[in-house]
This record gives structure tokens, C-alpha cells and sequence, in this order.
């Protein structure tokens, strides 16, 4: 009697499901939106949750390289390819997440201004009685491209009066949608979810960068097997089609350059540009 009560207490334990584990993911703000709901879709169809701990994309890898306990890290491309190379991403996990260019963002229902040109940006820049972005020092790729840009102008120290430098993008774009400030430049997946933002336009395409953004498990991760199959789904074409229409295009995936202020391929804007 007691050998049948083991069995079936055996076979019961083989049939029952594995136990859902919680991943956490290093990710910067650029991706949030997308991120998000595919981690939503994720859960529901594998029932591992997914946490998220945001921020800069440079400080993301700092967060990384310092080993803060996490499964897996996503951040520009260029700082995922460092972490492989210095062994604290594990090699052959590598996925592509996508590439974004630099937007400028104004409030919803307020005039758009035309920024589709240099000289029509730097018009718009010269009128808005403020600027936003996330400051260049707490390494965000979009305040970094966009304080390149303001430099290529010649605006720098003409703006720099009117220029409000916030940790991250996102809390420069809130500040717009409050109308605190006039207009921002961020990541154009940052702006599309966001309520009461209306993007004026991608940057002009001798302005413009395309900020590419990978993603790889960490050698120290606390649930290597889950994380590999979020990491499986991000390549999916149900992933793929939420980061495009939060306005990621495809990546080629493989080891980046640094973006350059003058790409040698500009980016066309699109109709997903303008809402």
C-alpha cells in the first residue's frame, strides 16, 4: 500500500506543472512600451513573470558590468556587445531588439512645428520658449544624439539659457505633456505611448541616428532557463510586430558602430513618424 501511496505521489509531482520563476530584466526607458507588453504577452502564455528595472541605456550597462543581480540586460547595442566581450553577458544569447531614430515631441493639441529640415529645426528650437531631454552625463542615447545636434547647429550656448537637462527622456517628454516645458527630443518609441505628446516630426535625415538596441542574458542570472525563453520570444514575429508598432524598426542584430550625427544611410520618415 505504501509502495502505490509513492507512486502516485511520483507521478502526480512528474504531471504537475514546473513552477513559474520571475525574471528580471535591465532595461533602458527607449523600449518601456514594447517591452512591456510583450512581457505581458509572455507571462500569459508561459506564466514566468517579468520585472523591469529602467533606466539610461549607459546606465544600464554600468548597472550590468557592476553585476546588480538581474537575468538579463537590454541596452544599445554597441554597450551589449561590450558586456559579451568582457564576459558579463553570455555569448550566443544576443538578440536584437530593434533601432529607433530621435524625435521631437510637443504637446497634444498645440501647433506642431515643422522640423523636417535643419534649418526649420533650428527655427523651431529658436521659438520654443523651452527644451527638454535627458542629460548627455547619465549616458541616454537620445539627449546624447540630440546635444550633438544642437552643437552642429550652432546653438549650443544660444539655447543653453532655455535648455532644462532631465535624468532620463521620458521625464523631460511628461513635463511637455504638462506643458512645463516646450518641446522635447527623445527616442521616438518613447513618444508614441505616451498621452498628451503629439511628435512633430523625426529629426532631419542628415540629423538623424538610428539608436540600436540588443539584448543578452547574463552569465550571473538567477533563472538562466526562463530568461532563454524570453529571450526566444523577443524574436518572435508576435514581438516583432508590438516593437514595430511602438516604432522599432529591425536591427540587423549584428556588432554595431557607434552612431554617427550624419548617418551615411539617413532614415526616411515614415507614416508610424506622424500620428
Amino acid at each position: 500500500m505504501r509502495r502505490v501511496a509513492a507512486a502516485l505521489v511520483l507521478t502526480l509531482a512528474a504531471a504537475a506543472p514546473a513552477a513559474a520563476d520571475e525574471i528580471t530584466v535591465l532595461c533602458p526607458r527607449g523600449v518601456q512600451a514594447p517591452l512591456a507588453a510583450i512581457a505581458e504577452r509572455f507571462r500569459a502564455e508561459r506564466g514566468h513573470r517579468v520585472s523591469f528595472a529602467y533606466g539610461t541605456a549607459g546606465g544600464i550597462a554600468r548597472r550590468a558590468a557592476e553585476a546588480e543581480p538581474a537575468d538579463i540586460v537590454i541596452t544599445a547595442a554597441r554597450g551589449v556587445d561590450d558586456l559579451l566581450a568582457r564576459g558579463v553577458a553570455l555569448s550566443g544569447t544576443r538578440v536584437s531588439v530593434g533601432a529607433v531614430g530621435v524625435g521631437i515631441a510637443v504637446r497634444a493639441g498645440g501647433p506642431r512645428p515643422d522640423v523636417s529640415t535643419p534649418d526649420a529645426l533650428k527655427a523651431a528650437l529658436l521659438a520654443a520658449p523651452s527644451i527638454g531631454y535627458a542629460d548627455p552625463a547619465r549616458g541616454g542615447q537620445g539627449g546624447t544624439h540630440f546635444a550633438k545636434v544642437i552643437e552642429q547647429l550652432g546653438l549650443t550656448e544660444t539655447l543653453r539659457p532655455k535648455t532644462r537637462l532631465f535624468p532620463e527622456g521620458l521625464e523631460a517628454l511628461e513635463r511637455v505633456a504638462a506643458g512645463e516645458v516646450g518641446l522635447a527630443a527623445s527616442p521616438i518609441s518613447e513618444i508614441l505611448p505616451l498621452a498628451g505628446l503629439s511628435l512633430a516630426g523625426p529629426l532631419p535625415p542628415s540629423l538623424q541616428t538610428r539608436l540600436a538596441y540588443a539584448a543578452a542574458l547574463l552569465v550571473k542570472a538567477r533563472t538562466p532557463e526562463a530568461a532563454r525563453a524570453f529571450l526566444a520570444t523577443l524574436a518572435t514575429p508576435g514581438a516583432r510586430e508590438i516593437l514595430t508598432r511602438g516604432g522599432l524598426e529591425r536591427d540587423s542584430g549584428g556588432p554595431t558602430r557607434t552612431s554617427r550625427t550624419s548617418p551615411p544611410r539617413p532614415r526616411r520618415a515614415t507614416s508610424r513618424d506622424c500620428p
